[in-house]
């Protein structure tokens, strides 16, 4: 018997034991009885279902393995590889041909002769000076009273400094009150003439101070005496005078100007009626006097006499 006949017989005995017999259906439950309509009629209960049967057990595989894998064959060796070609000489560079002549820059022509320069004009005359020449006189005087008026005394009692303007008239100045940024001093000189003898001067003496920082400064109460009188005890005549100084301020440097009032009053007897009588001093300055002795003093505020920087009357100053 040929080999294929033997493999067709095999195969046909293992189609045969492939599959086993079939298990037997198990006996189906009676259904339950359906139960009596009702009005409506209701649904009668589900019979039970019945059980599965066993199945049959499965057959015996058929005899025989597949058959075996062939042997892969051996690869071939590799051949060898040829030997690379020499490469060719490089040819020759051409020689670089010969650079043109420049041609040659012509004559720059000859610079015209500068004409002469002509003859300065005579200088004019200086005008005359004007009403905005420096006035820098500051004494200030308490009057003196009629003869009529007697045993008068007079009193400083109020201070007014300020060193900022309004916020009406200089655009970006904030709105407030105003404010003082220096100290000063009032300042008494005298001058005593006797009926014999040397003139002596006192120059100055502190009357009293306004505060760094203060607008408005009260109660004052220093005596104040009237520009000139006659010492009746020694018959000298004693001339008296005011001024101001300002004595301190920034730190840094001053930088605005300074207006101060001093404010006094008189009260003076004529026959039995008692009289008032009231005024101020005024003195001014501006920063750029200010700012110019303060650099002369080498950034201090105690002004070339050492008293202070001096202020002015306004009304005969423009600093």
């Amino acid at each position: 018997m040929s080999g294929y006949t033997n493999y067709l017989g095999a195969r046909r005995c293992c189609e045969k034991n492939l599959v086993g017999p079939k298990g037997s259906d198990g006996v189906q439950g009676p259904g339950g009885p359906i139960g009596p309509a009702g009005v409506i009629g209701s649904t009668g209960a589900t019979g039970q279902r019945g059980p599965t049967g066993c199945r049959g057990p499965t057959g015996a595989q058929g005899a025989g393995g597949p058959g075996a894998t062939g042997a892969i064959g051996a690869q071939g060796a590799t051949g060898a590889q040829g030997a690379t070609g020499a490469q060719g000489d490089t040819g020759a560079t051409g020689a670089q041909g010969s650079t043109g002549h420049t041609g040659s820059t012509g004559h720059t022509g000859a610079t015209g002769a500068t004409g002469a320069t002509g003859a300065t004009g005579a200088t004019g005359a200086q005008g005359a000076q004007g009403p905005s020449s420096p006035f820098y006189l500051d004494y200030q005087v308490v009057p003196i009273l009629p003869t009529a008026f007697t045993t008068p005394t007079t009193t400083l009692y109020f201070s007014y400094a300020i060193t900022t303007n309004s916020c009406i008239n200089v655009a970006g100045t904030s709105a407030n009150c105003g404010q003082n940024s220096y100290l000063y001093n009032l300042l008494r000189c005298e001058q005593v003439t006797p009926s014999s003898g040397p003139v002596v001067v006192t120059c100055p003496t502190v009357v009293t101070s306004h505060g760094l920082g203060d607008v408005c400064q009260t109660p004052l109460n220093n005596r104040l005496v009237p520009c000139s009188r006659i010492d009746l005890l020694s018959g000298d005549t004693i001339d008296t005078r005011y001024m101001c100084t300002i004595i301190d301020g920034p730190p840094t440097g001053p930088t605005e100007d300074a207006y101060i009032e001093w404010h006094w009053y008189t009260i003076t007897t004529s026959g039995s009626i008692d009289y008032a009588f009231s005024g101020k001093f005024i003195f001014v300055a501006s920063a750029a006097y200010i700012a110019s002795q303060y650099a002369l003093q080498s950034n201090t505020y105690v002004g070339i006499s050492g008293s202070g920087i001096g202020m002015f009357n306004p009304s005969n100053h423009n600093s």
